[in-house]
């Protein structure tokens, strides 16, 4: 059986699967092209929220669609991507963080 068998069942939060996507949403502005421009980049970083959420199985509302697509701050944008390897809805992605 390989051993990437677990990627087959997206969601279930395996230690192959959480890794994976770390590693994935870590380096998606490393395969950006380098000449992107910033609403490029934007778009960029919005099309890894919503793979993110989309491989988690995660639903998204039109509404949120539009707020995720609609923002431009790539640290917002950054905080989202890590955010959606282990939310387990979007408002979870959302909520801002108290930790300081």
């Amino acid at each position: 059986m390989p051993f990437f068998v677990s990627s087959r069942l997206p969601g279930r939060r395996t230690l192959v699967e959480m890794r994976c996507l770390q590693g994935w949403a870590d380096g998606w502005d490393e395969v950006a092209p380098p000449d992107a421009t910033p609403g490029a980049l934007a778009r960029w970083r919005a099309e890894a929220v919503f793979q993110v959420l989309e491989k988690r199985r995660i639903h998204v509302t039109d509404s949120d669609c539009l707020r995720i697509a609609r923002c431009t701050d790539p640290d917002v944008q950054a905080r989202w991507i890590r955010t959606a390897i282990l939310c387990d809805s979007v408002d979870d992605l959302f909520r801002e963080r108290s930790d300081g």
